[in-house]
């Protein structure tokens, strides 16, 4: 990259560093996690700052953003929900359409 593209970056991340953790931290909840993101983002499109500055360069981190929260929520959701001692009224409150696995019906 050359030395002006390199300042432009810098000049980029300066004027819009705090506005992208903002919306990184509405995203995620959390400034740490929110500022690793941030990052991330960041470090892709430095690699990328040549085509992405001749567009719409803080949109395009936006959506880094964006895909890296949803990785993040994908990687780290829930894939089990344990139900208590009472399965038969968890079972009740479960949505139409919704199968509900008890003791009694697991072989």
């Amino acid at each position: 990259m050359l030395e002006r593209e390199e300042r432009a970056f810098e000049e980029f991340v300066g004027r819009t560093g705090d506005r992208l953790v903002r919306c990184a931290v509405l995203l995620v909840g959390d400034r740490g996690t929110a500022e690793d993101l941030v990052q991330g983002a960041l470090e892709r499109t430095y690699r990328h700052w040549p085509r992405v500055s001749a567009g719409h360069p803080e949109a395009y981190v936006r959506r880094a953003l964006v895909n890296a929260a949803a990785s993040r929520w994908r990687r780290f959701r829930i894939h089990e929900v344990p139900l208590g001692a009472d399965t038969r009224s968890a079972c009740r409150t479960t949505p139409t359409g919704c199968r509900c696995a008890t003791s009694s019906s697991v072989p």
